[in-house]
């Protein structure tokens, strides 16, 4: 059976709807991949590189190397007489908020991000503290967890125990399996003898990159979404793509880290010769493909 002819579609912004541009509906720009698997051959999957830092995130120069060309007067007094060009290197340098794992094992040099499981912890297991320091974090052993009981060994007596109250004797953040006892409650003093039991979920397929010998720079097709809110006469918003067909992407080394985002890190793009856009060389298009037009 031959496949159905392609039909009508009515949804001319659903470039809006997709969950990483919807990031940028505020004003903002969002960058996407499309990984090389071959010279000229891309993969034809956008993958996401991070949110575009706002002010001054996208800078795009062009590198220009010239040799000059010395001519003598009569006089004898040399003069550059001409720069011919010999080189030429369309060069963006991108700040990423909040990159993907995938751009973030790019910068590391660590590649594709790898999968990390935990068992799942069914019954029971133990963790102790012989002499307990108040107001700290402790990690019990385990991420996820499901279940916990703290309680505090009665002096002399170590099989007797009393059990802890959540919130008034420690605080607990299962994500992170983390436990700490609080100088505030009534029953623990520091130093004392503490026993928590706890269980866990089972983790499967989480991301987790680490620093590794991987090749310095990847090779591919760089989208830039951008997206400008009504303002004055306009009434819809007006969104653009910057478009290289084939750059090559490293990163520079310059990672932030804080606690409002995972990360902010600086990649290097280089415009590279791509035959994809006829008569531009390196292949860079500004498109606009949104709102209302602007000539």
């Amino acid at each position: 059976m031959a496949q159905t002819i392609a039909a009508a579609v009515s949804n001319p912004g659903g470039i809006f709807l997709l969950p990483w541009v919807e990031k940028i509906l505020q004003g903002g720009a969002f960058a996407v991949f499309d990984v090389e698997t071959a010279p000229f051959v891309k993969e034809g999957v956008l993958r996401e590189l991070g949110q575009v830092a706002p002010s001054g995130g996208a800078q795009l120069s062009m590198d220009i190397k010239s040799n000059e060309f010395i001519q003598v007067d009569p006089t004898g007094m040399g003069y550059v007489a001409g720069k011919p060009v010999h080189q030429r290197q369309p060069k963006l340098q991108l700040k990423i908020n909040a990159p993907s794992m995938r751009t973030l094992g790019l910068a590391l040099l660590a590649g594709t991000p790898a999968s990390y499981t935990q068992a799942a912890v069914a019954a029971d297991a133990q963790y102790n503290i012989a002499s307990v320091v108040l107001d700290v974090w402790y990690y019990v052993g385990a991420l996820a967890l499901t279940k916990l009981t703290a309680s505090k060994e009665v002096a002399g007596t170590p099989t007797t125990f009393t059990d802890l109250v959540k919130e008034t004797d420690y605080q607990l953040d299962t994500a992170a399996g983390l436990v700490k006892f609080l100088s505030s409650g009534v029953i623990l003093t520091e130093g004392d003898s503490v026993s928590v039991l706890y269980q866990a979920a089972a983790i499967a397929a989480r991301p987790r990159i680490a620093i590794g010998s991987v090749p310095a720079f990847v090779t591919g097709g760089l989208r830039i979404f951008r997206t400008v809110l009504p303002s004055g006469t306009r009434t819809t918003p007006q969104m653009f793509i910057d478009y290289f067909p084939r750059v090559r992407i490293e990163p520079s080394g310059n990672i932030d880290l804080a606690h409002d985002k995972p990360a902010e890190i600086t990649l290097d793009v280089y415009g590279l010769p791509s035959p994809e856009i006829s008569g531009a060389q390196f292949g860079y298009a500004f498109q606009q493909i949104a709102g209302d037009l602007r000539v």
